[in-house]
């Protein structure tokens, strides 16, 4: 049996699973631990049952890097599923659509994290090829997201966090934009209309 040793060996496929289990009260904990260290050593339930008590804490020692989130630090670039993957780290590059998607991932709270692989695919482009050849590959939205669920965790949860906090940021921002803008518009339409006036264009009523 082959534990992992770190987020790097766990796939962000089991990462969503362990944490729907984390997150579920009407499991007991005693079995919550048993569920998730089924998901991490491959073993059934029963055979997690089967093991000795001894086994059971020097395993559980093994596995205790999972009681703290990953690491806040993304990668430039990852290879998974034969391409290489860069992230859009600047926001103003994606679409109005990748957007709208982004926002729809990301409302309730409670989703962001099953959301991940989906919320990571609006982001993260495939690329194939050697150095400064490497060229875009044209996978459709719901290729990657297939791809990026085999992603282990340091791969993907930094970069839908950077994305996510990115968002409330924006969010944030907009309607303080929004208003300068009104006023902005606002400012020139009375300037318009002043000048319209002066040339005699006015109306009066």
């Amino acid at each position: 049996m082959n534990l992992p040793k770190s987020w790097n060996e766990i796939s962000i496929e089991q990462f969503i699973e362990i944490y729907d289990i984390a997150q579920d009260e009407s499991i007991e904990p005693i079995d919550k631990s048993i569920r998730i260290f089924s998901i991490l050593s491959g073993l059934t339930i029963n055979q997690v049952e089967d093991l000795t008590l001894d086994d059971w804490v020097s395993f559980q020692k093994q596995i205790s890097f999972i009681n703290d989130f990953p690491q806040a630090t993304y990668p430039k670039s990852f290879k998974l599923g034969g391409y290489t993957w860069k992230p859009t780290l600047d926001i103003r590059k994606i679409t109005a659509g990748e957007y709208i998607s982004s926002i729809e991932l990301t409302k309730e709270k409670e989703n962001i994290i099953i959301n991940t692989p989906s919320l990571a695919a609006l982001y993260l482009t495939p690329y194939r090829g050697w150095w400064i050849f490497k060229k875009k590959v044209g996978l459709t939205y719901e290729e990657k997201v297939d791809i990026l669920k085999r992603a282990n965790v340091q791969q993907i949860y930094p970069l839908a966090l950077f994305f996510c906090n990115l968002l409330i940021k924006l969010m944030e921002n907009i309607p303080d934009y929004l208003n300068k803008t009104m006023k902005e518009i606002a400012e020139k339409v009375n300037q318009l209309s002043k000048e319209d006036w002066q040339h005699g264009d006015g109306i009066m009523f």
